[in-house]
């Protein structure tokens, strides 16, 4: 658009387009829409607004739930399992695993950082604690006649036991399964462990880094 009306060699063009506003485009109250001689149109004369039809962009307010912020994907101290292999099923529950068979350990102990097996016993490391998954615990009862008979839990997970609440493993790679126990380092301590039965039938964790080698 020319700056005056004494500029008579300004090109006119006018640009025209869809827009999303808050100012209500609808308003205008210059006569100069729709023309096709754009030539003495100027500043004064085309695109008027009357600021009475118009509102402030306050009117709605607007809530984004940040996915990446809000989205909670994480759950360092869970132990979730899945259901019985049933052979002949349509369906391997095996396979699927529910979030409903979960159990939650102590979070001021840290992640969970590792599971280990040892003698049917089900083991979780955290950084500063070492505890046992209660899995399908059997209890021995005498009978009338001398007979032992086990009570199992059907394959249920019954809570968690500590067995140290100082002494843990960070690192999933720095314990190791053995037929003796499950060897571990603490980087907290710092020292080697061994998480063994004692001789009197005991669970227990030993410290073999000060031990002396044979």
């Amino acid at each position: 658009m020319p700056y005056s009306e004494n500029d008579y060699q300004s090109v006119v063009e006018i640009a025209s387009f869809m827009v999303e506003s808050h100012v209500n485009l609808d308003g205008r109250y210059d006569e100069n829409r729709g023309l096709i001689d754009n030539t003495f149109i100027n500043n004064n004369n085309f695109n008027l607004m009357n600021d009475v039809y118009n509102q402030e962009n306050n009117f709605f307010v607007y809530y984004v739930l940040d996915p990446e912020r809000y989205n909670v994907d994480n759950f360092p101290t869970s132990v979730i399992w899945s259901d019985n292999k049933i052979y002949g099923e349509s369906v391997d529950m095996w396979t699927k695993i529910s979030p409903v068979n979960k159990l939650d350990l102590d979070g001021n102990k840290g992640s969970l950082n590792a599971l280990r097996k040892f003698r049917n016993n089900i083991y979780a490391f955290q950084n500063s604690s070492v505890s046992r998954i209660r899995f399908n615990d059997r209890t021995a009862l005498s009978t009338v006649e001398g007979l032992p008979i086990q009570l199992a839990s059907s394959d249920k997970v019954d809570g968690y036991e500590f067995i140290n609440e100082v002494i843990g493993c960070q690192n999933k790679f720095s314990n190791i399964e053995t037929e003796n126990g499950i060897y571990f380092i603490d980087n907290n301590t710092p020292g080697i462990y061994k998480l063994g039965y004692n001789e009197y039938g005991n669970i227990n964790i030993d410290n073999i880094s000060k031990q002396k080698l044979m």
